[in-house]
Protein backbone atom coordinates (compact mmCIF):
# COMPACT_ATOMS: atom_id res chain seq x y z
CA UNK A 1 0.00 0.00 0.00
CA UNK A 2 1.16 3.39 -0.50
CA UNK A 3 1.43 6.63 1.16
CA UNK A 4 -1.77 8.19 -0.54
CA UNK A 5 -4.14 5.40 -0.43
CA UNK A 6 -6.02 4.75 2.48
CA UNK A 7 -5.73 2.10 4.97
CA UNK A 8 -8.18 -0.92 5.77
CA UNK A 9 -10.71 -0.74 7.58
CA UNK A 10 -11.10 -0.40 11.52
CA UNK A 11 -11.93 -3.44 13.96
CA UNK A 12 -13.90 -3.38 16.55
CA UNK A 13 -12.06 -6.24 19.05
CA UNK A 14 -14.22 -5.36 21.83
CA UNK A 15 -17.02 -3.42 22.79
CA UNK A 16 -19.42 -2.57 26.44
CA UNK A 17 -21.66 0.61 27.18
CA UNK A 18 -19.87 2.63 30.31
CA UNK A 19 -22.57 5.18 30.35
CA UNK A 20 -26.34 5.54 29.43
CA UNK A 21 -29.04 7.95 29.60
CA UNK A 22 -32.00 6.68 27.67
CA UNK A 23 -33.42 7.41 25.21
CA UNK A 24 -30.81 10.52 24.69
CA UNK A 25 -27.58 8.96 24.96
CA UNK A 26 -25.39 5.84 25.17
CA UNK A 27 -21.23 5.78 25.20
CA UNK A 28 -18.99 2.30 24.55
CA UNK A 29 -15.70 2.16 25.52
CA UNK A 30 -13.96 -0.05 22.52
CA UNK A 31 -10.68 -1.87 21.99
CA UNK A 32 -9.96 -1.12 18.45
CA UNK A 33 -7.83 -2.37 15.65
CA UNK A 34 -7.09 0.82 13.37
CA UNK A 35 -6.28 -0.55 9.31
CA UNK A 36 -2.58 0.14 9.57
CA UNK A 37 -2.79 -2.60 12.98
CA UNK A 38 -2.57 -0.04 15.59
CA UNK A 39 -4.20 -1.36 18.58
CA UNK A 40 -5.95 1.35 20.88
CA UNK A 41 -7.77 0.04 24.13
CA UNK A 42 -9.83 2.88 25.04
CA UNK A 43 -11.64 4.30 22.38
CA UNK A 44 -15.09 5.97 22.90
CA UNK A 45 -18.05 5.99 20.86
CA UNK A 46 -21.30 7.99 21.66
CA UNK A 47 -24.18 7.02 20.44
CA UNK A 48 -27.35 9.63 20.44
CA UNK A 49 -30.57 9.54 18.97
CA UNK A 50 -31.03 10.30 15.37
CA UNK A 51 -32.68 13.73 14.84
CA UNK A 52 -34.37 15.65 11.69
CA UNK A 53 -34.15 18.94 11.06
CA UNK A 54 -36.34 20.73 8.40
CA UNK A 55 -35.37 23.78 6.38
CA UNK A 56 -39.13 25.54 5.85
CA UNK A 57 -39.98 28.72 3.93
CA UNK A 58 -43.79 30.20 4.87
CA UNK A 59 -45.67 31.39 2.01
CA UNK A 60 -43.52 34.85 1.90
CA UNK A 61 -40.69 32.89 1.28
CA UNK A 62 -38.70 33.40 5.14
CA UNK A 63 -37.44 31.06 6.68
CA UNK A 64 -39.13 29.62 9.73
CA UNK A 65 -36.56 29.21 12.48
CA UNK A 66 -36.77 29.13 16.41
CA UNK A 67 -35.17 31.08 18.50
CA UNK A 68 -34.08 29.26 21.91
CA UNK A 69 -31.62 28.74 24.75
CA UNK A 70 -29.02 26.33 23.74
CA UNK A 71 -27.43 24.94 26.87
CA UNK A 72 -24.48 23.23 24.96
CA UNK A 73 -22.72 26.72 23.97
CA UNK A 74 -24.71 28.37 26.84
CA UNK A 75 -26.70 31.35 24.42
CA UNK A 76 -29.56 31.68 22.49
CA UNK A 77 -29.95 31.40 19.22
CA UNK A 78 -31.53 29.88 15.98
CA UNK A 79 -32.12 26.99 15.01
CA UNK A 80 -34.34 24.67 12.21
CA UNK A 81 -37.40 23.24 13.69
CA UNK A 82 -36.21 19.49 14.17
CA UNK A 83 -35.98 16.88 17.38
CA UNK A 84 -35.75 13.53 18.03
CA UNK A 85 -36.87 10.49 15.62
CA UNK A 86 -39.75 8.52 18.06
CA UNK A 87 -38.77 4.77 17.85
CA UNK A 88 -41.04 3.13 15.41
CA UNK A 89 -41.48 6.93 13.42
CA UNK A 90 -39.50 7.50 9.90
CA UNK A 91 -37.25 10.54 10.19
CA UNK A 92 -39.63 12.02 7.33
CA UNK A 93 -42.20 11.09 9.83
CA UNK A 94 -40.93 13.08 12.66
CA UNK A 95 -39.33 16.10 10.52
CA UNK A 96 -43.57 16.53 9.67
CA UNK A 97 -44.64 16.16 13.33
CA UNK A 98 -41.62 18.73 14.61
CA UNK A 99 -42.44 21.19 12.29
CA UNK A 100 -45.80 21.43 13.43
CA UNK A 101 -45.09 21.01 17.09
CA UNK A 102 -42.32 23.76 17.13
CA UNK A 103 -43.76 25.96 15.01
CA UNK A 104 -47.54 25.36 14.37
CA UNK A 105 -46.50 25.20 10.22
CA UNK A 106 -47.56 22.21 8.30
CA UNK A 107 -46.25 20.96 5.07
CA UNK A 108 -47.38 19.22 1.98
CA UNK A 109 -44.58 16.64 2.38
CA UNK A 110 -40.63 17.07 2.59
CA UNK A 111 -38.27 16.16 0.41
CA UNK A 112 -34.98 14.53 1.60
CA UNK A 113 -31.93 16.70 1.65
CA UNK A 114 -29.07 14.23 3.01
CA UNK A 115 -28.42 11.78 6.01
CA UNK A 116 -25.02 12.44 8.13
CA UNK A 117 -22.75 11.66 11.23
CA UNK A 118 -22.32 14.64 13.28
CA UNK A 119 -18.92 13.55 14.30
CA UNK A 120 -16.81 11.11 12.14
CA UNK A 121 -15.04 9.23 14.72
CA UNK A 122 -17.16 9.50 18.15
CA UNK A 123 -19.98 9.17 15.64
CA UNK A 124 -22.69 11.13 17.89
CA UNK A 125 -26.34 9.59 15.79
CA UNK A 126 -27.16 10.39 12.79
CA UNK A 127 -28.86 13.88 11.82
CA UNK A 128 -31.85 13.50 8.81
CA UNK A 129 -31.85 16.90 6.70
CA UNK A 130 -35.18 17.75 4.88
CA UNK A 131 -36.34 20.59 2.88
CA UNK A 132 -40.64 21.03 3.38
CA UNK A 133 -42.50 20.98 0.00
CA UNK A 134 -45.80 22.69 -1.08
CA UNK A 135 -47.47 25.10 0.48
CA UNK A 136 -46.30 25.78 4.13
CA UNK A 137 -48.93 27.30 6.07
CA UNK A 138 -49.27 28.07 9.46
CA UNK A 139 -52.36 25.50 11.01
CA UNK A 140 -51.81 26.17 14.61
CA UNK A 141 -50.21 28.19 17.52
CA UNK A 142 -46.70 26.46 18.30
CA UNK A 143 -47.12 23.50 20.51
CA UNK A 144 -46.58 23.22 24.03
CA UNK A 145 -42.65 21.93 24.88
CA UNK A 146 -42.12 20.03 28.13
CA UNK A 147 -39.18 21.98 29.44
CA UNK A 148 -38.01 24.92 26.37
CA UNK A 149 -39.19 27.90 25.19
CA UNK A 150 -38.49 29.20 21.83
CA UNK A 151 -40.08 32.24 19.60
CA UNK A 152 -40.57 31.60 15.63
CA UNK A 153 -38.75 33.34 14.06
CA UNK A 154 -39.16 33.77 9.94
CA UNK A 155 -36.25 35.20 8.59
CA UNK A 156 -35.88 36.28 4.51
CA UNK A 157 -32.64 35.03 2.60
CA UNK A 158 -30.77 38.06 3.80
CA UNK A 159 -31.35 38.25 7.43
CA UNK A 160 -30.33 34.14 7.26
CA UNK A 161 -27.18 34.97 5.49
CA UNK A 162 -26.61 37.34 8.22
CA UNK A 163 -27.80 35.26 11.02
CA UNK A 164 -25.39 32.30 9.68
CA UNK A 165 -22.23 35.18 9.24
CA UNK A 166 -22.59 36.82 12.60
CA UNK A 167 -22.91 33.62 14.76
CA UNK A 168 -26.41 33.44 15.66
CA UNK A 169 -26.63 30.04 13.43
CA UNK A 170 -24.24 28.09 16.17
CA UNK A 171 -24.45 24.27 15.26
CA UNK A 172 -22.86 22.81 12.32
CA UNK A 173 -26.14 21.44 11.90
CA UNK A 174 -28.00 24.08 11.58
CA UNK A 175 -25.34 25.75 9.44
CA UNK A 176 -25.43 22.88 7.33
CA UNK A 177 -29.87 22.39 7.03
CA UNK A 178 -29.44 26.28 6.15
CA UNK A 179 -27.22 25.39 3.03
CA UNK A 180 -28.51 22.53 1.96
CA UNK A 181 -32.26 24.51 2.18
CA UNK A 182 -31.15 27.42 0.08
CA UNK A 183 -29.31 25.25 -2.18
CA UNK A 184 -32.40 23.96 -3.48
CA UNK A 185 -34.65 26.66 -3.11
Amino acid sequence: MSDDEPEASWITLASEVVYKAPPWIRVRRERIRTGSGVQIDDFYRIEASDFVLVYALDEDGRAILLRQWRQGPQRFAFSFPGGHVESGESPEEAGLRELQEETGYKADGLEFLGRFSMHSNFHIGWGHFYRALGAVVKVAERGSQDFERATVSLLDSAALDRALSDGCLITVHDALCARLGVRRR
